[in-house]
């Protein structure tokens, strides 16, 4: 087990978290690097099987949009980002703010859908102070509790002192509310479409409110989950990433639209894959997404260092890292 953690803190994805290799170095042959040297290891264990991924000749170029965000909506964003918090709920880490920005960045929020219109407060109340406590508590970065689940773990076995944990565990059982999109500016439903009306391809969506919203106003076809799009042959079609983005043959179309970029190297990949593959007829695939917000354009940079890893350390040759990128 300490040899697979030392390994895994050398070659981890983020430079920051990396640790100096060490003795590692010692099972690594002249001339490698640490992870050429778990490569190498990896490949040569018995019964792994690690090929390269064949590349086609079809270029590929992945080019940033950035559409006008309007008033309304960096002034939410700011909002959101000072007070971590949406209509008076709290969030409880950062992937949590991070989700709702995202959200913001397609001009939308979630919001609870509340039966007969009637909010359960005491349910609202008992979660916001929650969130709020577990975020001071991760804010202080005590080991063993670097996660709201491993603090949600501490409060219930009582290793851990929060005020909030039993009003909260008293009700935190009870019926989690559906959710509705609350539109504060269509603009980039506005830009898709512009996009799609162009030369049409494929609008690639990750927010289920996103994409209905664009079907709605276009009535291009929408495939989303249960359903198939491997027989789609219109000139624009809305496909969902999670429902199509893996295992879809989607090479009769060469471009293709991201409105939110996945977030991991793997699952853009993945997309990437469903029209720059054999059989593409078209000299070129062309990937455009939209980088208006810094949580966007940071994901390509998150992407790019998962790419990096995944081809260093298993010897896939990643789209996203041979691609022209503009």
């Amino acid at each position: 087990y300490r040899e697979i953690m030392d390994w895994a803190g050398a070659i981890d994805v983020k430079p920051d978290y990396r640790m100096r290799p060490g003795v590692l170095k010692q099972f690594c042959s002249n001339g490698e690097g640490v992870r050429d040297g778990y490569r190498r290891r990896f490949v040569e264990t018995p019964g792994v099987v690690a090929g390269k991924k064949n590349m086609i000749g079809t270029s590929l170029v992945i080019q940033k949009l950035i559409p006008q965000v309007p008033a309304v909506i960096e002034e939410l964003r700011q909002i959101t980002k000072a007070t971590w918090s949406i209509e008076g709920d709290e969030f409880d880490s950062p992937l949590a703010l991070s989700r709702v920005m995202r959200q913001l960045a397609c001009g939308f929020y979630l919001r609870w859908d509340w039966p007969d219109g009637k909010p359960d407060f005491e349910w609202l109340e008992a979660r916001k102070n929650w969130n709020c406590d577990v975020r001071d508590i991760l804010k202080r970065s005590r080991k063993g509790l670097d996660s709201p689940l491993l603090v949600y773990l501490a409060a219930k076995a009582g290793r851990i002192n929060v005020p909030s944990w039993a009003p909260w565990a008293a009700v935190r059982d009870r019926p989690v509310p559906p959710t509705v999109p609350v539109w504060k500016d269509p603009f980039i439903v506005n830009a898709a479409i512009q996009w799609g009306q162009k030369d049409g391809g494929i609008i690639w969506y990750q927010h289920k409110a996103l994409g209905e919203r664009i079907a709605k106003k276009t009535r291009w076809p929408h495939y989303g989950a249960g359903t198939d799009a491997d027989l789609a042959r219109d000139p624009v079609i809305i496909c969902s990433v999670k429902a199509q983005g893996t295992g879809k043959n989607l090479q009769h179309y060469s471009r293709n639209l991201l409105t939110t970029l996945p977030g991991s190297g793997q699952v853009f990949e993945q997309v990437a894959g469903r029209t720059h593959r054999p059989g593409q007829m078209a000299d070129e695939v062309t990937i455009d997404w939209f980088g208006h917000t810094s949580e966007l354009a940071a994901s390509m940079g998150s992407i790019i260092e998962d790419a990096e890893f995944i081809q260093q350390t298993k010897g896939h040759v990643q789209k996203v890292l041979y691609a022209t990128r503009i």
